[in-house]
């Protein structure tokens, strides 16, 4: 983009991290300030621009790629406990039992809700299907259970030639490279120095004000820098400290 502004470039790089990558430039800054305010602001709002294209582009992949309601996948399996002893395993996907679809958690729960101990399950899964005779919960002796837990909402991929483990792990690394690239696009662009949202801000203040500009700088600094220590109090205070 400082190129196609006519910019000078004095230096670049590229960032590579597990999961995501990137790069930056830093512009010619006697050039860049006698640029436009255009060339300016499209210079400054082109990273963040970029990260939410790949951002929008991988979500638009993902949903071709996934089909929600595929299952329930078992991430972990009690040993020797109901599921376990009719040969469920972890990385199984429940997408049936007895008769009843499983496609979400909350089918799951709906039929497991009815169940008494020793009522015998035909559960189907991705590796076969399985009796599994319910056991007593060990909180509600006349409620029956399987033993499985760490339960997710399972998203096959079309076509379904990948095993569930595998087919997993790709759907997280695609669930969390959209998270960051949309949220570095938001981040970036809040007017905090010295992200490009700030710089952004201050070329539009540098056009409009012909004096205080210094402090009108440091207001809006200060305000961007109070929503995000606001927003992360009350998200402490609504959701906690969740692990992922």
């Amino acid at each position: 983009m400082a190129s196609l502004e006519g910019i000078p470039i004095t230096s670049a790089g590229i960032i590579i991290a597990p999961i995501t990558f990137g790069g930056f430039v830093e512009p010619d800054e006697e050039e860049f300030e006698k640029a436009g305010l255009t060339a300016k602001l499209r210079l400054l709002a082109a990273g963040s621009l970029s990260n939410l294209v790949v951002g929008l582009f991988v979500t638009l992949i993902a949903t071709s790629l996934f089909v929600p309601g595929s299952g329930v996948l078992t991430m972990a399996v009690e040993e020797n406990g109901p599921a376990y002893l009719g040969g469920i395993r972890p990385w199984d996907v429940i997408y049936g039992i007895n008769g009843t679809r499983i496609e979400y958690f909350v089918d799951l729960s709906a039929v497991m809700a009815g169940v008494k101990p020793n009522d015998l399950l035909i559960v189907e899964t991705t590796s076969g299907i399985r009796e599994v005779r319910a056991g007593a919960s060990s909180t509600n002796a006349s409620q029956g259970f399987m033993g499985v837990s760490n339960l997710i909402d399972y998203l096959a991929l079309r076509g379904g030639v990948l095993s569930p483990q595998v087919t997993y792990h790709i759907n997280l690394t695609v669930y969390w490279l959209h998270l960051i690239m949309i949220n570095l696009a938001i981040f970036n662009m809040l007017p905090l120095y010295p992200l490009d949202g700030e710089a952004f801000v201050y070329a539009l203040l540098k056009k409009r004000l012909k004096k205080n500009l210094k402090a009108a700088r440091i207001l809006v600094s200060c305000a961007g820098f109070s929503l995000l220590i606001l927003n992360m109090i009350l998200s402490f205070l609504r959701y906690g400290l969740t692990p992922i």
